[in-house]
């Protein structure tokens, strides 16, 4: 677990820097570099805690100012960089910052729906054990209901409520003279 720990630790600044290749070398803060940065606070999103998210946040958003005013001041010269002004900026910081929020709002919400179906999990399977010892039960008084029925002296012929035979033991066989199997099928 340390090392998955520490790769999603990882991966997002290392993203980050693939990002900033972009917007530095070829789109400024133009075209694919906004899709990628979207697309790593998106990834960051998901992998990171609340705290290292919002970290996380606040350096790309630095980033994003930082590359604004170096190609607003001519400082970063790109094939784009004459369409960027302190709007733009402003803009493009807050649809990263919604897409943090977001998405952590989103990852919030999935744990705690599996958390939930956990504590479910876990009820039903309390559930189950709970059934299975209660028909092992049954099985066990139908069990001995039927020993007791057959080993009786007492000739025994149950009836359901429509008058039909259910049940007929040995000692009502020998008492009315005829097979269990033919009294159930004819009836008393």
């Amino acid at each position: 677990l340390g090392r998955l720990k520490l790769a999603c630790m990882l991966l997002p600044p290392l993203l980050l820097a693939a990002c900033v290749t972009v917007v530095v070398v070829r789109d400024g803060l133009h075209d694919a570099a906004v899709m990628a940065l979207g697309a790593v606070l998106v990834m960051a999103g998901v992998l990171l805690q609340r705290r290292g998210l919002a970290l996380f946040a606040i350096a790309v958003v630095a980033l994003v100012i930082a590359v604004g005013y170096a190609e607003i001041s001519g400082i970063l010269q790109r094939r784009l960089s004459s369409f960027t002004d302190w709007r733009h900026v402003a803009g493009l910081c807050l649809f990263l910052l919604f897409i943090a929020v977001t998405v952590r709002v989103l990852m919030d919400s999935m744990v705690a729906s599996l958390r939930e179906a956990r504590q479910k999990e876990s009820a039903l399977a309390g559930s189950y054990a709970r059934l299975e010892a209660q028909t092992a039960a049954l099985r066990e008084s139908e069990t001995r209901f039927a020993k007791a029925v057959e080993t009786m002296a007492e000739g025994l012929v149950l009836l359901d409520m429509d008058g039909n035979v259910r049940l007929c033991n040995h000692a009502a066989e020998r008492i009315l003279g005829r097979p269990a199997a033919e009294i159930m099928r004819q009836g008393l």
